[in-house]
């Protein structure tokens, strides 16, 4: 007791169950290529901030440098200065 008219619907139903997966499916795909993008530019941003990272890492042991050459020269002077005179 089926009649034709109940398989012509569930071929209906199955089609558009079959659409609406397909649109589903590549509304994903374009939001995962979304995401990749996204997390690309993070990442070149990332690497742009490790840069000045290790810039200013350098800088600081070059004013370390200095500093401890400064302090050392006048620890020397004070020295000369004191068995001068």
């Amino acid at each position: 007791m089926s009649n034709p008219g109940d398989y012509t619907n569930v071929s209906v139903s199955i089609a558009r169950y079959m659409e609406r997966l397909d649109n589903f499916i590549e509304s994903q795909n374009q939001m995962n290529k979304q995401l990749i993008s996204m997390n690309e530019d993070l990442s070149k941003k990332v690497e742009g901030l490790a840069e000045w990272r290790d810039k200013i890492s350098g800088g600081k042991i070059l004013l370390g440098g200095i500093i401890f050459l400064i302090v050392n020269a006048a620890v020397i002077w004070g020295l000369v200065k004191g068995f001068t005179n």
